[in-house]
């Protein structure tokens, strides 16, 4: 998966609020990334 399927994917989980978000083996600090800007991007809208 690609880092930024990856952060499509969380973003859709971004509206039920979760407390943690996480990634597993294979994920690199891109992957990382980019699930901080979706969620940055999320929460400044």
């Amino acid at each position: 998966e690609t880092p930024e399927t990856m952060a499509s994917n969380i973003a859709k989980f971004l509206p039920y609020k979760p407390s943690i978000i996480g990634a597993c083996c294979g994920s690199t600090p891109e992957h990382i990334r980019e699930i901080i800007k979706v969620i940055r991007s999320y929460n400044n809208s």
